[in-house]
């Protein structure tokens, strides 16, 4: 080699044959230590590439350096989307896209839909943002922005479903005191009733 060869990349592995000279690492072969990582993909990620650190967890997501090479992912970030499930769930649990927070691209994000019971692989029909499984008149994209629960259409159970409430101004994460009703019964006056958030007395009588 000469000094116009520095910047040349003699074994392919994305690192400058002056960089492997400073890191120490062989410009003839793209994987000095033999782990299976790729001297540039170990260096770029904070990994010793002079050091067989393949089966290492370098942010405990679960995921091991090489299968987070393989998958694409963050060996040092175990959310790699940040769509909230870590890299390991998304891989082995969801089959999620861990590069992707909405694999399904239906607006609803993969961490949200797998919390709630919703398929994050299907964007269509009752798991899709349009979609009502639970038959309360809220879709599931509304149901996320009211924080009310897709597979049940009475999230704070008491009684009224949730698009019942949020049509009539109500918090459907609340749940509500059911009225209770005076009815008072004057000498002079025709029979008046007053809701009251107490308990039901059926009858008072003033005389």
């Amino acid at each position: 080699l000469d000094a116009s060869d520095g910047a040349e990349d003699a074994d392919g592995d994305g690192l400058g044959n002056q960089q492997e000279c400073v890191y120490g690492t062989d410009l003839q072969n793209e994987d000095t230590d033999a782990d299976g990582m790729l001297d540039a993909w170990e260096i770029d990620n904070g990994l010793n590439p002079l050091a067989d650190d393949a089966g290492n967890d370098a942010d405990g997501d679960g995921l091991t350096n090489l299968q987070e090479q393989s998958c694409g992912t963050n060996p040092r970030g175990a959310d790699t989307d940040g769509d909230g499930l870590n890299d390991y769930a998304e891989v082995a649990i969801f089959y999620t896209d861990p590069q992707d927070a909405d694999t399904d691209d239906d607006g609803l994000s993969d961490s949200w839909e797998a919390a709630m019971g919703l398929d994050p692989l299907v964007g269509i029909a009752g798991d899709g943002a349009s979609g009502d499984p639970d038959g309360d008149k809220l879709t599931n994209q509304q149901e996320r922005d009211y924080g009310t629960d897709p597979l049940s259409a009475d999230t704070d159970a008491d009684g009224m479903p949730d698009g019942w409430e949020v049509f009539k101004g109500l918090d459907p994460l609340v749940k509500k005191k059911k009225k209770r009703v005076y009815c008072l019964i004057l000498s002079n006056f025709p029979m008046s009733c007053i809701a009251k958030e107490l308990i039901c007395v059926d009858t008072i009588s003033t005389r």
